[in-house]
């Protein structure tokens, strides 16, 4: 049985089209990801605490979508340290460009990290799995 890298089999599990416009699907997730935190005025409010939830979500979309575009490439352990340090840095951000209309949250930032923590292990998960298919995809040959 001879070990898979984790860039071949997650090319062979991936639609060719997504493996291949990785890159452009992470800048466009990246674009999001500024317009919701750098807009001018807070998200709606849809039930109590909801931005704390966007957060989550926000940074393990981002997460996700950077270590897809990073896949097989030598820096890609670089992911998730830029992102634990984007998870201060953009709240600090947010507040320094618009003082008036947005607040520096201690809230934020957990859930900002609580998502870069959600996206790493399901990232790891799935490379896991898919190691896993993929050896006994062999083993049964």
């Amino acid at each position: 049985m001879q070990p898979t890298s984790s860039p071949r089999i997650l090319q062979g599990a991936l639609p060719g089209l997504i493996w291949r416009h990785r890159l452009a699907l992470f800048c466009v997730c990246l674009a999001v990801f500024c317009y919701g935190v750098f807009r001018p005025e807070s998200p709606p409010e849809l039930f109590y605490e909801s931005d704390k939830a966007m957060h989550v979500l926000a940074f393990m979309g981002l997460g996700l979508c950077a270590a897809l575009a990073a896949c097989g490439h030598r820096w890609a352990w670089a992911v998730w340290p830029a992102l634990i340090a984007a998870a201060p840095l953009v709240e600090w951000l947010q507040h320094a460009l618009q003082p008036a209309t947005r607040d520096f949250s201690l809230g934020d930032i957990t859930g900002n990290l609580i998502g870069v923590a959600l996206a790493a292990l399901v990232w790891g998960l799935v490379l896991r799995w898919l190691k896993l298919a993929a050896n006994n995809d062999t083993s049964d040959s």
